[in-house]
């Protein structure tokens, strides 16, 4: 066990040597190695602005390892698709069959790095539009690694700042401090870069998506059929007792005064008719 031990804390060590501060390496009791931890970017010749997806490696290391095949769990995936994801552990178990009894931590992390750099796309649809990214989209990433179309974020600030202005004319009571409003991610509410110009991102072009979506028309005849089929529908099941009204349905049981006024009468009517036949 100890020279088991040893040769884990070498392979690490040497991993370390090789990915610096990339790997936080995981223990257990009396300081021995269980794991590594390690976040995982495409290979884009360190290019961080061209790093749009990334994703959390965990490496649980089984006392018996390397005899045994470590345990691997993708955490905190930002713009990878699930079928990635699945490819990445179908990999990962052939590697450790390929490499059981061997050091296979290293290799496992190229998996990991070579499928993100062969999907380097967001494959998540923008947040504020809903839209999926082409290759000839223009897309910001923010430090959060939450993604949106250049001319979508900047709609979002440009809004944001809108909102802003008009809350600064507000009439505000000389002791109150004016809370300065910071730019939020739309999706976390983390702050995002200062640095993210409306105007500049929204010289992009929209997204292709939007661009070839139909425009919306009330008028449009396929929706006016189904309009008219449905309102015809509708009077079908009310008449058959189908339709439930809300209004009446919560005032069911509600005791109004002229129904208790009537109760009352109901109840003296028949203590007289009861009264009545007893004589």
């Amino acid at each position: 066990m100890a020279a088991s031990n040893e040769a884990i804390t070498e392979e690490i060590e040497a991993l370390q040597a090789i990915m610096l501060d990339e790997v936080m390496v995981l223990q257990g009791d009396g300081g021995v190695p269980t794991g590594v931890e390690v976040v995982v970017v495409p290979a884009t010749a360190q290019n961080v602005k061209e790093q749009h997806v990334r994703v959390t490696l965990v490496i649980s290391l089984p006392p018996e390892y390397p005899d045994a095949s470590p345990s691997i769990t993708l955490r905190n995936p930002r713009g990878v698709d699930d079928d990635v994801l699945e490819k990445i552990h179908q990999e990962s178990r052939q590697r450790c069959e390929e490499y059981l009894g061997c050091p296979v931590i290293y290799e496992l992390i190229e998996v990991v790095r070579d499928n993100l750099t062969a999907n380097n796309t967001p494959s998540c649809p923008c947040a504020i539009c809903l839209y999926h990214f082409t290759d000839t989209d223009t897309f910001t990433k923010t430090q959060c690694f939450h993604y949106f179309h250049s001319y979508c974020l900047g709609r979002y600030i440009a809004n944001c700042e809108e909102e802003a202005a008009a809350e600064e004319e507000q009439p505000q009571p000389a002791w109150m401090a004016r809370e300065k409003k910071q730019l939020m991610c739309p999706v976390c509410r983390d702050p995002i870069q200062k640095e993210l110009n409306s105007e500049d991102l929204l010289l992009a072009a929209p997204p292709e998506e939007e661009e070839n979506t139909m425009e919306f028309r009330a008028d449009d005849p396929t929706l006016v059929a189904l309009q008219q089929k449905m309102a015809q529908l509708y009077l079908k099941q009310k008449e058959k007792g189908g339709i439930i009204d809300l209004e009446e349905e919560k005032n069911k049981f509600l005791l109004s005064s002229n129904r208790v006024m009537l109760c009352v009468v109901v109840s003296k009517i028949l203590e007289e008719e009861q009264g009545c036949a007893v004589l």
